[in-house]
């Protein structure tokens, strides 16, 4: 069985509660891994928390949030030479470990894992979402699922379109990656429009941090379709059961938020 590399944003929680939440998920489990914590805030980088072996901390540059420290954490791996073939990579962000039920994902993803391991193709790992508003599919590959970028896995042979995103150089040019008006538009509204309801929260004073979010909502998309359009997608909560368990994880979580 190949070997996971983990690459995790760091941002809200600590160092020390995150390197302890995913060895416990992960340190009883066949899968031999190593983690990259990118930290995209600098009061978690000044943990002195002593790191496992298998554990290493990155100061992140939060330049396009999630995603920037997506590119570092994988160009850190890179950067020791690795064969990239002998490894299947896993994103997630530190939110995913407060907000989404991370103990099944978690448990889902390493069913999968001999599967995403062994494919000739290109594959992406993750949850499931449909297109329910303003557009109902996906622009690059016409399909009505994408994978959030909370939680994903690639295989070897996507690492590719991972790196056509062009993280590292971005400077505002969405012309580039062939969006429609009509995509454009679905950024706005969960992004830089002031009338929407749908926008991003964190960013409601900072124009800035939406501008940043609007680039990381492209790439989710465009990483989802782009794969599906030239290879497949294990989605994790695909059947009646597990995805009934996550909405019933977040029916839940809603109800235990609202009656505290």
């Amino acid at each position: 069985m190949k070997k996971l590399k983990l690459i995790v944003c760091v941002y809200y929680l600590t160092v020390e509660s995150v390197v302890k939440k995913i060895s416990t998920e992960f340190n009883n489990s066949e899968i031999e891994f190593e983690c990259i914590l990118v930290n995209n805030i600098s009061s978690a980088y000044g943990n002195k928390y002593a790191l496992p072996a298998n554990f290493s901390l990155l100061e992140g540059s939060n330049k396009f949030l999630d995603f920037s420290a997506y590119s570092e954490g994988l160009n850190y791996f890179k950067s020791s030479n690795i064969i990239l073939e002998e490894f299947a990579f896993l994103f997630f962000n530190d939110k995913f470990l407060i907000s989404h039920p991370y103990a099944l994902i978690i448990k889902l993803f390493k069913l999968h894992f001999p599967i995403l391991s062994h494919s000739d193709v290109p594959v992406i790992c993750g949850v499931g979402n449909n297109y329910k508003n303003i557009i109902f599919s996906n622009p690059w590959s016409s399909n009505n699922l994408y994978v959030p970028t909370y939680f994903f896995a690639l295989n070897s042979r996507a690492l590719s379109f991972f790196d056509a995103l062009k993280i590292d150089s971005f400077s505002g040019d969405y012309e580039s990656y062939g969006i429609s008006a009509q995509f454009s538009y679905f950024l706005d509204v969960h992004s830089t429009l002031a009338q929407s309801y749908l926008k991003w929260g964190r960013g409601n004073h900072f124009p800035n941090l939406l501008n940043k979010k609007r680039f990381c909502i492209m790439c989710e998309h465009k990483l989802s379709g782009e794969i599906m359009a030239n290879g497949v997608a294990l989605i994790l909560n695909a059947g009646l059961m597990n995805k009934l368990k996550v909405i019933l994880w977040v029916f839940l979580k809603r109800i235990f938020i609202f009656t505290r």
